[in-house]
Order: structure tokens, then sequence, then C-alpha cells
């Protein structure tokens, strides 16, 4: 399916509506848009049309990243369905960018696994110095 991009401008804020599928070849339309409102402070992606992703859509989105960090813009996607979500998890990238599953932009925060592991070895640590009879 064909990649289609609409825009919302509110402010300083850009919101890219993305449709169909990141694929190679189907993404000179989300490279384009970016650029274009590159003046904004911040440009949000919202997946909820897309479809699927492939590897030259996880590069096109690192190369994103990095214009629009060049260029002092915050970067964020939202409405990141679970199969897109999923490969961004399995590719590590989901460190990387400020990802939403929900509708209203607020970010998903998620500890990485190594992060949780690390978290509930320290949680038991407190506990035993706190009660080390237990």
């Amino acid at each position: 399916m064909i990649l289609r991009v609409s825009a919302r401008k509110s402010g300083n804020v850009t919101t890219l509506c993305v449709q169909g599928s990141l694929v190679n070849g189907e993404t000179e339309a989300l490279i384009d848009a970016v650029r274009f409102y590159a003046n904004s402070r911040v440009i949000v992606l919202d997946f909820v049309g897309v479809e699927i992703i492939d590897a030259r859509g996880l590069g096109i989105l690192l190369e994103l990243r990095a214009f629009t960090q060049s260029r002092g813009i915050e970067f964020r996607m939202i409405n990141v369905n679970r199969p897109v979500q999923q490969m961004l998890e399995l590719t590590h990238l989901d460190s990387l960018f400020e990802v939403s599953l929900r509708p209203d932009g607020r970010p998903v925060r998620r500890a990485s696994r190594a992060r949780q592991r690390l978290l509930t070895r320290r949680q038991r640590v407190r506990r035993l110095r706190a009660n080390p009879y237990r």
C-alpha cells in the first residue's frame, strides 16, 4: 500500500498522520513532510494508519530522528500499533524514540528488561537491609 502523509499544524506542533506501509520504496513522502515542517518545535508522527514497517522504514525513522535532533526539534510517535511496537522492541529501537500507544500522545514509559531486573534486585536488597530477619 502506498504511504500517504497528511499534516496538521497547531502552533509549534506539527502532527504528521501516516497511512500505509512504511517499507522500502514508500518512504519519500514521510521524509519530504518532515523536512518541509522542520520549522516546528515538535513533530509528532501519528502511526494510526501504518500497517507494516520493514528495515528500510526503521532506517528512515532513525534518519528522521537524527535530522530533527540536529535542529533541536522534538520527535515523537503516537498511536503505534502492536506489530510496529514489537518491531521497535525486537530491534531495541524502542529506547531511542518517544513512543505512545495512546491516542492522547502521552508516552508509554516502560523500563527495559535489564532495567527491570536491576530495579527488582535493588528492591530486594533494600527489603533485606530494612528487615534482615525476614
